[in-house]
């Protein structure tokens, strides 16, 4: 999921878990949500490797609504924006740019 309002990239646990990128970094921290709930991750990946852009993900206990549908990633406004993300809602379409190479 895109959300052009949030400030970190999120990975709920079961998309963490089929990956298998390892340990997680733990932390003593808090986030608020936008229903105004707080929930403390569970760790977070940090410059996860195998990914064109270096991205740190923090991973949450949530239910992974999307089952059968994708898979349950938000990612932040500056990736969108690093990323030079295009989103055509009319066409549904979503392109990033790498350099000269469209992704």
């Amino acid at each position: 999921m895109l959300d052009l309002g949030a400030s970190i990239n999120v990975m709920s646990t079961s998309v963490y878990k089929s990956l298998n990128f390892g340990d997680l970094e733990l932390m003593g921290m808090t986030i608020q949500l936008a229903n105004r709930s707080v929930i403390q991750p569970l760790g977070i990946l940090d410059d996860v490797n195998d990914l064109i852009f270096p991205v740190d993900f923090y991973v949450l206990n949530m239910e992974d609504e999307t089952s059968g549908k994708g898979s349950a990633l938000i990612l932040e406004r500056p990736l969108l924006m690093t990323t030079k993300t295009k989103i055509d809602v009319y066409v549904g379409t979503l392109s990033m740019e790498f350099g000269e190479n469209l992704l």
